[in-house]
């Protein structure tokens, strides 16, 4: 920010409409006292003060203030001064942008604002950019906060249903710890809970232990090549099983389980289906998994999603270098990844895996050698590889009990660049577990 940009367009916008409604210090400001604020704010060390431009002209500022280097947290406000760039997206994508700013650059874990409620706007602003409110004042304001890393956790379910994992030992997650695990997310700000149609019950015990406060995505199970008739009323009415056994009237999103019904004759029709639901307000996000770059590739000739789901972890590293992916990326497309922990068994000690996996022995030994030559845990290697990686926009985290999920939330990522080991040529069939003969 520099002080030639404090002018009289400035002063107006701090001392009309919207700001002089919701931002009290902004009131009866002369040019003479507005600059020197700037300037104090500018030397501070705690402030960063960014001022927003379209092509050569000045629309808003943006100020990061109360920076805490220490216990990693920042306070920001944005201001959009120029009315005819108000309501125009902007706002979110330059909050969205300061907040990667903080959290890579700067090391930062915590963003608050503080919001007025009356501002409705701008609260709805902050929601949409990830923030959650913590805290509210009375009648008068919101505290809001967005976490680096809480933001990017997704809660996956395959555990409530099944007994998922190849290191579970537990089975199904008991209701008892899926209702403390839902009060525990809703009070750190975490908000996005995946399941699917697969996942035998899971959508049912969502709705039944009232997960409506979530961002909730379910996937669509795979249609069989004998029931192809009245697709659209098919796909409607299973959308809509689903919506019934979560209690709920829409959703975040709903995703292809797989590609294989996209990809057959039928493959326009069925998606074209889904998309449907999402123009009529029902789904608010399409989406699908795939399983290697090729498939992506395939896909994204045909079809346009917002959401993809890909396996991404210490192993598996495919997609890292794709150039699918970061055209996809430029057309702001969310990227989900799964298999962070590859169902535990990146988790598990080498001499209690199965005598299938024995003949990898020398990549799993690498990987706990340099978990215990470096001090950090196969866990936290994992979480920070996958949750550090400006790729994935989500992380998708399976858990068997409420002390597995207490663990993740009580993790603090390190975002600061930990060199972790890159395995080369990695046997596909480690890292695909449809391929496990165990």
């Amino acid at each position: 920010m520099m002080l030639k940009y404090v002018n009289m367009h400035y002063l107006n916008w701090c001392n009309g409409g919207v700001v002089n409604k919701f931002i009290k210090y902004n009131q009866n400001k002369n040019l003479e006292r507005l600059r020197e604020n700037v300037k104090k704010n500018l030397n501070k060390r705690d402030t960063l003060f960014y001022a927003i431009f379209f092509k050569d002209k000045h629309i808003g500022n943006i100020k990061c203030e109360r920076i805490n280097f220490k216990k990693s947290f920042a306070h920001l406000d944005i201001l959009i001064g120029d009315k005819k760039f108000k309501k125009k997206g902007a706002e979110f994508e330059i909050i969205d942008k300061v907040c990667d700013e903080l959290f890579y650059s700067y090391n930062i874990s915590k963003v608050f604002s503080d919001v007025v409620k009356k501002n409705i706007e701008v609260l709805n602003l902050y929601l949409k950019a990830g923030f959650v409110i913590i805290k509210s004042n009375n009648s008068k304001t919101h505290l809001m906060c967005r976490n680096f890393f809480i933001n990017k956790i997704v809660l996956g379910t395959a555990q409530l249903g099944s007994n998922y994992g190849i290191a579970n030992k537990t089975g199904k997650i008991l209701i008892k710890d899926i209702k403390k695990i839902k009060q525990l997310a809703l009070k750190e700000g975490m908000i996005t809970v995946e399941t699917a149609q697969a996942y035998k019950n899971s959508e049912k015990i969502l709705g039944n232990v009232n997960f409506n406060k979530f961002n909730l995505i379910s996937k669509i199970k795979k249609i069989d090549k004998n029931n192809i008739k009245n697709l659209k009323n098919l796909i409607k009415n299973s959308v809509k099983k689903s919506l019934k056994k979560m209690k709920i009237k829409k959703i975040y999103a709903f995703l292809f389980h797989n590609s294989e019904n996209l990809l057959s004759k039928n493959g326009k029709e069925i998606f074209n289906a889904l998309n449907m639901l999402k123009k009529n307000g029902t789904i608010e996000n399409i989406g699908v998994a795939v399983y290697n770059v090729s498939e992506l590739e395939t896909l994204s000739k045909k079809y346009k999603f917002d959401i993809i789901s890909i396996p991404f972890n210490l192993l598996d590293r495919r997609f890292e270098k794709s150039k699918v992916v970061r055209k996809l990326k430029k057309q702001n497309v969310k990227f989900y990844a799964r298999s962070v922990f590859l169902q535990g068994l990146l988790l598990m000690k080498s001499d209690k895996m199965s005598k299938y996996f024995k003949k990898w022995k020398k990549t799993f030994n690498s990987l706990e050698n340099y978990s215990k030559k470096n001090h950090i845990s196969k866990f936290h290697m994992c979480l920070n590889f996958a949750l550090s990686s400006k790729l994935i926009d989500k992380v998708v985290v399976g858990v068997n009990n409420f002390n597995q999920f207490r663990q993740i939330i009580n993790y603090r990522l390190n975002h600061k660049k930990i060199y972790l080991p890159r395995f080369k040529n990695v046997n596909y069939k480690i890292i695909n577990p449809n391929l496990w003969k165990i």
